[in-house]
């Protein structure tokens, strides 16, 4: 690892751990889990000290996805899921046998890897979904509709449950559920109520989700992209006891530039959960 980014990421574990020693205890009770699925790097020396991150503050109950897993075999400890953006790769990957079961959520989003058919009839497919996923008899289900979906108006930094589809889905056979609003919480929705409409965001659907027979686990995403640390920490602090987990996304390799990706916001944010009971 280049000497700097190891330094710095040492240092930061160092201030991480000084700061758990009071809430020892959390460490040896289950607590809320954190999910990560970033398997792709800007460089190898990144790719090491996100790697040596997670392991610090990693356990059992956390998930990470298959392809980091693939990369990473020192990540086992951890249930691993994979991310389908169609039925046809839900149906692909359950159908695959049960050598190793997983965690298979269903992305479907406003995006071309999930057909506009689907789309269209996003909570029907996601039945179809759970319908394929319980065939194995081997495997979880869970669903991660993007924030359009479930009612965020991104250009207006809104959320109208209404609008969303939360409201008339069927629960029955959801093991999980992803709620991503994390636009509500990025720099351009301000920082002056961003963590306020997201915080209620998130509790309104996860009222919705836990109200029927179903209950589902359920986590908050937050992204590195364009949300500073000290604004996802302030989220992680006040979702305590709404949500089971929070997934983080770290889209380095992606189109856009990711303004806050680095291991030491990172470590930040994973020493918060940790934190979080």
């Amino acid at each position: 690892m280049h000497r700097a980014v190891k330094c710095c990421v040492l240092l930061v574990l160092l201030w991480a751990t000084l700061l758990s020693v009071h809430s020892a205890h959390a460490t040896d009770t289950p607590g809320v889990f954190f999910m990560f699925t970033t398997s792709r790097f800007a460089t190898l020396q990144e790719h090491e000290a996100v790697t040596d991150v997670l392991l610090h503050y990693l356990r059992p109950t956390d998930y990470l996805s298959a392809g980091l897993v693939r990369q990473e075999p020192k990540l086992v400890p951890a249930q691993q899921y994979l991310l389908a953006s169609s039925l046809k790769e839900v149906e692909r990957v359950s159908g695959s046998g049960c050598a190793d079961s997983r965690l298979i959520i269903y992305d479907g989003e406003h995006w071309s890897a999930t057909p506009i058919d689907e789309q269209m009839n996003l909570p029907a497919a996601i039945v179809r979904g759970a319908a394929l996923t319980a065939q194995s008899g081997c495997h979880k289900y869970g669903v991660a509709p993007d924030g359009v979906f479930l009612g965020v108006v991104p250009e207006r930094c809104e959320f109208q449950m209404a609008r969303g589809i939360v409201p008339s889905l069927d629960w029955h056979g959801i093991e999980f559920f992803d709620i991503q609003a994390q636009a509500l919480l990025n720099n351009r929705c301000g920082v002056t109520n961003a963590t306020d409409n997201y915080v209620n965001c998130v509790t309104d659907i996860a009222r919705i989700a836990r109200s029927g027979e179903h209950k589902p686990l359920i986590a908050a995403q937050l992204s590195l992209r364009d949300t500073p640390p000290e604004r996802m920490m302030e989220a992680i602090g006040r979702l305590r006891g709404t949500v089971d987990g929070f997934y983080i996304a770290y889209p380095t390799n992606g189109p856009l530039p990711c303004r806050y990706c680095s291991p030491s916001n990172l470590a930040m944010v994973l020493q918060k959960i940790r934190a979080t009971p």
